[in-house]
């Protein structure tokens, strides 16, 4: 899980990232991973919006992962929004369709930073899922700039962002992606399926000078998922079983 962390830019100062999940793949492995690395921070607090997966699921991950996200929900450094559960205790959709998530989620930011946390995180972990519920791209959009513009009025905050579906959602994934210092790409392997190699990741860091953004590095890597860890490998790395 380390290497993970670290080949992403998790462990850098990074106010807003953005993953691209494509169709026929799951990016919630990195979700779990972040959660794990971000909960061990001294004076640190976890906002996840539950869209992908539920909070159950991350519960199972963070177990394997050894980390345990029920002591952390007992100890308030850790709150799950989970609108799935809201869509089955309300009557109606108006809480999906308006931005009532949002305000819920600034709430808690302006707890945490009232109550002296210094590193805040917020994941949603697939902004795509409120199209089904009515919610238009634009709308989408302009709650990513409202996150983004949290990230500079609180110094300890970043806001991580997955959008699930990407093929299917290019223009919502290419406008939030813009507003991001680091983004990943979860994509499979154009070539087929293999026997310990899932798919790719396509990490993409930028800077800012001045106003100016341009890439500051960009690498692919090969990832396997197994039971406890997800395994990095370099393209063309020897000793892979086709």
């Amino acid at each position: 899980m380390a290497l993970l962390v670290s080949a992403c830019g998790f462990t850098e100062p990074r106010k807003f990232i953005t993953i691209n999940e494509s169709c026929d793949t799951d990016g919630s492995f990195l979700i779990s991973s972040l959660i794990g690395q971000r909960l061990r921070q001294q004076s640190s607090a976890i906002i996840l919006v539950c869209c992908h997966q539920s909070l159950k699921y991350y519960e199972t991950c963070g177990r394997k992962l050894g980390y345990n996200l029920s002591m952390s929900i007992s100890k308030k450094s850790f709150i799950a929004i989970e609108p799935l559960r809201d869509i089955i205790e309300a009557t109606t959709l108006k809480s999906i369709q308006s931005d009532k998530w949002f305000d819920d989620v600034h709430e808690k930011i302006k707890d945490f930073q009232n109550n002296g946390v210094r590193h805040i995180s917020v994941i949603i972990d697939d902004v795509s899922f409120f199209r089904t519920f009515g919610c238009s791209e634009a709308q989408l959009i302009k709650i990513s700039i409202k996150l983004n513009d949290l990230t500079r009025q609180y110094d300890g905050l970043s806001v991580i962002l997955k959008i699930g579906l990407t093929d299917l959602h290019q223009h919502l994934a290419n406008n939030i992606q813009d507003l991001s210092d680091c983004s990943i790409t979860v994509e499979r392997m154009k070539s087929g399926d293999f026997w310990d190699v899932d798919g790719k990741l396509i990490i993409k860091k930028i800077k800012c000078d001045n106003g100016f953004y341009s890439t500051e590095s960009e690498r692919t890597l090969l990832y396997h998922i197994g039971d406890h860890n997800v395994k990095l490998i370099a393209p063309g790395e020897h000793g892979l079983k086709f």
